[in-house]
């Protein structure tokens, strides 16, 4: 007659799938950007005040949305319990508070950096190659490994500090025997974050005019300002081919009655201060007013966009005065 295990064996739990994961998370992402827009229904002068440090208000959301459920006795968050998952250590034991708070600092500060607002020296060439690597490179190496990793399952967050996520398995405590990762797609998720990296290269904001950085961002209705030169192509019935432009993109302190004087002024800082801006195709000038707080955000905005000597012929006339 066969033996049954005795009561204190535990039995291994099979891996989350990529797919079963990407819908958890989704599924997290539409509850905690619930909660962001209720947020800035209530508080949207607050964020607007906070202007690039609103994404930190997403950030300690969403941390302790995650950190608090998963390090709870089940170690799932809504997402993960609807999609029948769970986070646990390689015995199968619920992530402590801190070490589930690392695991999420890896998992979305690439996102959060991505769309920060820095100012302009950090984010140009050289200062923007490291911001680049583990923003766009971050994220490209967590997607990489979540869905080619399939030995453990683990991506970059998961590797950080040895967790697994594993099917919520009727009486499994411990993750699978096979638990370790490939070397390979390290390696390969390394050269991938490493190539993402260059990209300040390929698309650098304005590095080498710094004084129309300065003289922009010392404008008092601006709240952060950051320039960018442009070569896009276009297909269209009037136009076909390559345009230089020339972009402007600021956020407001408050909204405007009229943006047509701020975006000439600002347009004629860089005609005056930045010579190679009158040989652009076009000057744009977006003027922003709202707040990003990471998982919600609200803006509206308003974009002028005219060939150098129509911005030349409206300073002249003193629009921007």
């Amino acid at each position: 007659m066969p033996s049954t295990p005795a009561p204190d064996v535990t039995l291994s739990a099979p891996f989350a799938g990529f797919w079963r994961r990407v819908a958890a998370f989704l599924v997290d992402g539409l509850i905690i950007g619930l909660v962001g827009y209720l947020l800035g229904r209530a508080l949207f002068d607050v964020f607007v005040r906070l202007g690039p440090w609103g994404p930190c208000v997403g950030f300690v959301v969403a941390l302790g949305y995650f950190v608090l459920q998963e390090g709870a006795r089940s170690g799932q968050s809504l997402g993960k319990r609807l999609l029948g998952i769970r986070v646990v250590d390689a015995q199968g034991r619920v992530l402590r508070p801190t070490r589930g708070a690392a695991r999420f600092v890896v998992l979305v500060a690439p996102y959060f950096l991505l769309g920060a607002a820095l100012p302009m020296g950090v984010t140009t060439f050289a200062g923007g190659i490291p911001l680049a690597l583990v923003a766009l490179g971050g994220l490209i190496a967590l997607a990489y490994l979540l869905a080619f990793n399939r030995r453990t399952r683990q991506s970059l967050h998961d590797l950080a500090v040895g967790a697994f996520v594993v099917r919520a398995t009727a009486g499994a405590r411990r993750a699978p025997r096979r638990a370790r990762a490939w070397g390979g797609h390290l390696a390969i998720a390394g050269v991938l974050a490493l190539l993402a990296g260059t990209m300040p290269l390929l698309h650098p904001r304005l590095a080498r005019a710094p004084e129309l950085g300065q003289r922009l961002a010392a404008q008092p209705e601006l709240r952060s300002v950051d320039v960018f030169e442009a070569e896009p192509r276009i297909y269209s019935i009037e136009f076909s081919g390559v345009r230089r432009e020339l972009l402007i993109q600021a956020t407001i302190v408050r909204p405007l009655d009229d943006y047509v004087p701020l975006s000439t002024r600002l347009a004629g800082i860089a005609l005056a201060t930045f010579p190679a801006a009158a040989h652009e195709d076009l000057v744009s000038v977006r003027l922003a007013y709202g707040f990003d707080i990471g998982i919600a955000s609200n803006w509206t905005a308003n974009e002028l966009a005219l060939k150098p000597e129509q911005w030349a012929d409206r300073v002249a006339a003193g629009v921007g005065n």
